[in-house]
């Protein structure tokens, strides 16, 4: 079984040192092979560890709190050059701070791989007695080694292994229990957490015996994901093979918004942006009292004016309760529902990108 390492540095991929004042810094080299060796041990008693293989590339190496669209952007250059037929899966290293980004990105684009793909992080460095990164390696192997088991020969990359959804994150919570979640549904740690959460999450022993025994993994399990953004769509980027195989370049040009209580529309700059998800509160509601700079009314009125479309997520166009949401509807807000904000972003980057890779080469 041979696996592909991407690494993308974070605290996964960290060390400290005292030359950092004893603070995790990125220093893949040093750590990898650690990594590695010591989740073949963990391995041992599972697996045959002498039929196991890694080949690694790292195209980026920073903490995830510095992920930027141009990183994603190399990024994906990288995953597009793979050769995916040689590969039994693929275990993407990467920080905790922005996983619940690259993750529901990751799942739009690798989409219909024939391999499966694992983003595997690492709550503390390896060093420490607390970290969960080996336990979180170790299990990304499992998985792979579960589903290529399973999965029929010969199969190609059009051949609808995965209908819908390849891309995982397994990841041990402080409680103790491992957990496998679909990316495209991964939220962000909450405040003072090291704990990540989705809907539909599984145990992950429930999900290697899902696996093993009835066929039926995560990805076949039946949760609402799929994010409407009818008018402005470019479908022909969501169409045919995976997207990961076509020439896309990100863009920092979704502008995302958050409402709270004191925030002024004009604040905010639209130059240069592309299109707008403003999120709302969770009875699908923002400020929508009046056209003051305080107001969502506002800022959609600068964005019509602009030409610019403003989607708010989450919304149930034929399922809303509260005269707020009705006023921005009217006004043209375009409703996005389903899945998380952070999906709806990434299909949003996506439906908007460019189709050339060439200034990332």
């Amino acid at each position: 079984m041979k696996i592909l390492i991407v690494t993308t540095g974070g605290t996964i991929c960290s060390t400290a040192s005292a030359e950092n004042g004893n603070k995790n810094n990125v220093n893949t080299g040093a750590v990898l092979p650690v990594l590695v060796d010591e989740a073949k041990n963990s391995l041992k008693k599972d697996l045959d560890v002498s039929d196991l293989s890694f080949d690694i590339v790292s195209p980026i190496n920073v903490l995830s709190e510095n992920m930027t669209i141009e990183a994603w952007n190399v990024l994906l250059a990288a995953l597009r050059d793979v050769d995916y037929g040689k590969y039994s899966g693929l275990i993407i290293l990467h920080g905790t701070d922005s996983l619940h980004m690259t993750a529901p990105l990751l799942s739009v684009l690798m989409r219909g791989l024939e391999c499966p793909v694992i983003l595997v992080s690492g709550n503390r460095i390896i060093t420490d007695p607390e970290s969960n990164a080996v336990e979180n390696f170790a299990n990304a192997v499992r998985m792979i080694n579960v589903i290529s088991i399973n999965k029929p020969e010969n199969e190609s990359l059009e051949s609808n292994v995965f209908p819908s959804d390849n891309t995982y994150v397994v990841y041990r919570n402080m409680n103790g229990i491992s957990y496998v979640h679909r990316a495209a549904l991964l939220e962000e740690c909450a405040d003072y957490s090291e704990d990540f959460f989705s809907a539909g999450m599984i145990r992950f022993e429930e999900w290697i015996e899902k696996e093993t025994i009835e066929g039926k993994s995560v990805n076949k399990i039946d949760i609402e994901e799929e994010v409407s953004v009818e008018e402005a769509l470019d479908n022909d980027h969501f169409e045919g093979p995976p997207l990961i195989k076509k020439n896309i370049l990100l863009t920092d040009d979704v502008l995302y918004i958050k409402p709270y209580v004191g925030i002024n529309y004009n604040r905010f700059s639209l130059e240069e942006v592309r299109c707008v998800l403003h999120g709302l509160y969770h009875s699908s509601t923002a400020n929508a009292a009046d056209d003051s700079a305080h107001s969502a009314l506002h800022l959609l009125k600068r964005c019509k004016d602009a030409g610019i479309p403003m989607y708010i997520y989450p919304c149930n166009k034929d399922s809303y309760r509260y005269v707020t949401t009705k006023a921005l509807l009217e006004a043209g807000a375009i409703p996005l529902n389903g899945g998380t904000w952070n999906l709806a972003y990434s299909r949003l980057l996506v439906a908007n990108s460019k189709k050339t890779q060439e200034q990332v080469r």
